[in-house]
Formats: structure tokens, C-alpha cells, sequence
């Protein structure tokens, strides 16, 4: 049975959502509750009533459209684990319960704004994924121990991240350059530039299949972004 990720972007860009027992489709819908969008976001119980008022339990909708999707099939051999068997991942639209525009949709505001302002289209994005891998129980030391561009912690890790580079072609992530940055375990992935709504969705996605690959692989991916503009 082909399952979808259906998720959404909340305020730290950190991925949403539910997995749906059935293929990609525009349309495919999900239904959430408002504390999602408020409370369990920011970890301020002031914003519930002011930016997503109380209701049922699936009154807020997350909707597929626009066939923003990445394809998982078929399944190639370096994600046989990941991503709970799903088959596609779908960034949707949110819809308060009276079926506007929810205030929390980011991806929308940045939609709105580029209508609003044309001219921003004309610029292009790249994003720079820098992460560290680490053990589940480790975290950043932040100590200036790793060689930069020498790849010297990347011979260890190496299968984790062919894994991961394999992962980005296969979903049409297009990246430029791989390199070790200056701490230990250490990189940086280049993404191709774009308009800014389509890097934007890139940034999110690469973020999201990134960190699924590390823990396939039992490994922590901590991830901080740098976007350059040209």
C-alpha cells in the first residue's frame, strides 16, 4: 500500500504532519487540532486563543496541492527503513476551521508575499545545509578540532553519507558541493539555486530526508541553514 507524509512547516521549520495510508494525490487532505498550530509550536498557551482559536479536534485542514511531492518509488536499497514505509512526502496547505488561510502557514505567507512583490522572483536562492552527525547521546561540541575541506571525519561516516547523497538524487533535490566545514564531523551540503518559494521547499525537504538518513543509520543529524542569494 503507497503511504504519504503529508506535513507542513511550523515555525522552527520543523516538519508536521501524519502519514497517510494511501499514494500522493492533490487533494489528499488531513485533518489536526489547533493546538498544533499554537501551543505546541511556540510553548506559549497566550497564542491558542489569538492565533488559532479553540475548536474541534481535525477542524484545521492540511491539504496536498500543487503536486509538491517527493517520490520514494520504487524503493531503492538505501532507504529500506526510512520515513515509516512511506512512499511520497507532500507539503500541504493549511486551512482554519472556517476554511481560510490559516495565520500560521508559512509557506503560504511566503507564497503571498512573492505574489504581493513580483519582483522577488527574479532573484535566485541557494541554501546551505551545515550539519553535524553525531551519536544519538552526544551533542555540538563546537570545538575548532576538524580540518576544513580535508574530509577527515567524512572517511568514518562515509556510508551515512553516500546514503544521504544518494537519498537527495533519488528525490530530485539537485545540490552543488559537499564539503567538511571546521568542526568535527562537521559538513555542508550546497543546494542549485532557485526562485524562493521552490528553495525554500528544497531547504525544508533536504532538512527532513537528512535527518531520516542519520537515523537509519543510528546518528543524529543537527542541522542549521545558510541561505545565499544571487
Amino acid at each position: 500500500m503507497p503511504r504519504t507524509f503529508l506535513i507542513f512547516p511550523d515555525a522552527h521549520g520543523i516538519p508536521r504532519g501524519k502519514l497517510v495510508n494511501e499514494g500522493f494525490r492533490d487533494g489528499l487532505e488531513i485533518g489536526c487540532a489547533s493546538g498544533v498550530f499554537s501551543k505546541d509550536i511556540f510553548g506559549i498557551p497566550q497564542l491558542f486563543d489569538i492565533l488559532a482559536t479553540p475548536s474541534g479536534a481535525a477542524d484545521i485542514r492540511i491539504r496536498a496541492e500543487n503536486g509538491v511531492a517527493l517520490d520514494f518509488a520504487p524503493r531503492p536499497a538505501f532507504l529500506p527503513d526510512l520515513l515509516i514505509g512511506a512512499s511520497a512526502v507532500a507539503i500541504g496547505t493549511v486551512t482554519d476551521p472556517a476554511k481560510a488561510p490559516h495565520p500560521l502557514d508559512f509557506r503560504r505567507i511566503l507564497r503571498d508575499l512573492i505574489a504581493d512583490h513580483p519582483t522577488l522572483d527574479r532573484y535566485r536562492f541557494g541554501g546551505e545545509l551545515e550539519f553535524f552527525l553525531r551519536p544519538h547521546d552526544d551533542v555540538p561540541s563546537f570545538r575548532p578540532d576538524g580540518q576544513a575541506y580535508a574530509f577527515s571525519s567524512a572517511m568514518p561516516l562515509q556510508r551515512c553519507l553516500d546514503a544521504m547523497m544518494a537519498a537527495l538524487d533519488h528525490v530530485g533535490i539537485p545540490w552543488e558541493g559537499f564539503s567538511q566545514e571546521n568542526d568535527l564531523n562537521q559538513f555542508e551540503f550546497s543546494l542549485g539555486h532557485s526562485g524562493p518559494l521552490a528553495q525554500a521547499d528544497r531547504i525544508f525537504l533536504a532538512r527532513f530526508v537528512m535527518r531520516s538518513v542519520a537515523a537509519a543509520h543510528g546518528l543524529r543529524a543537527h542541522l542549521y541553514t545558510s541561505p545565499h542569494l544571487v
